[in-house]
């Protein structure tokens, strides 16, 4: 296993290809719903074991679980859990502490982790933003849905 900034790909022939690095913990977020976050998620992660060969597990941190409903009606090829994140309160000390502790364990014992995130995570952000090597962020083409997307992406920055 290699560090939390990515692992190996395993070629065709069983030999491992240190070249090329994949992010460990990947997380598709927006604020805003109707994105199409757990789309790219499912997607993200069934390319990824397809593409590498790497053992990539996908979890679904929305209460809606439309991860988790599209796994259990089909056979994805990989493994998903359910961890859900709720929107902390602004008043709390440390938003997401709980969910993040799950997400380091399930990233000690998998090489990738992909985790679709619920819309509206707006005080958990630093959470996601300090569990995350990579954080993808879907956007519609609207003019409502830039803004929206543009005020996330600030905020992504500031933690």
């Amino acid at each position: 296993m290699t560090d939390r900034t990515g692992c190996a790909r395993i070629q065709s022939n069983g030999e491992i290809d240190h070249t090329v690095v994949i992010p460990r913990i990947i997380s598709v977020c927006n604020l805003k719903g109707g994105a199409g976050k757990s789309t790219i998620a499912v997607n993200l992660a069934c390319a990824l074991r397809a593409r590498t060969g790497v053992d990539c597990i996908l979890v679904d941190a929305d209460r809606q679980a439309t991860a988790l409903t599209w796994a259990e009606n089909g056979d994805l090829g990989l493994r998903v859990t359910s961890r859900v994140l709720h929107e902390a309160k602004p008043d709390d000390a440390h938003p997401g502490l709980t969910w993040v502790a799950q997400i380091s364990v399930l990233a000690e014992k998998n090489p990738a982790v992909v985790v679709d995130l619920p819309p509206g995570l707006e005080y958990s952000l630093a959470a996601v933003a300090a569990i995350s090597d990579l954080i993808v962020v879907p956007v519609n083409a609207s003019g409502v849905d830039f803004h929206s997307t543009a005020r996330f992406i600030k905020l992504l920055q500031k933690t």
